[in-house]
């Protein structure tokens, strides 16, 4: 079953449930207009969760939730992070 999401992830607001949704969601479809879209919603995710102060385990959690939703390798993802 692939699911398809329109960026509006706005009730995923606490990491127990970003842990609960990678482990229940296999196939995922990005709907974005374009890389600026993508770009803005990462950064409004990180924003959300406050990623500059989570903990390694907590960060790795938030990256791979980016990574599932957008489809971006490890390495795309970490140069928008950064």
């Amino acid at each position: 079953m692939m699911m398809v999401i329109m960026m509006n992830d706005s009730k995923l607001n606490r990491l127990a449930q970003i842990k609960n949704f990678l482990a229940e969601t296999k196939e995922i479809e990005f709907n974005k207009k374009s890389k600026k879209e993508a770009y803005c919603w990462i950064e409004q995710t990180l924003n959300r969760f406050q990623y500059v102060i989570l903990s390694k385990k907590e960060k790795g959690l938030i990256r791979r939730y980016l990574m599932k939703i957008t489809g971006y390798s490890r390495s795309q993802l970490t140069r928008q992070i950064n």
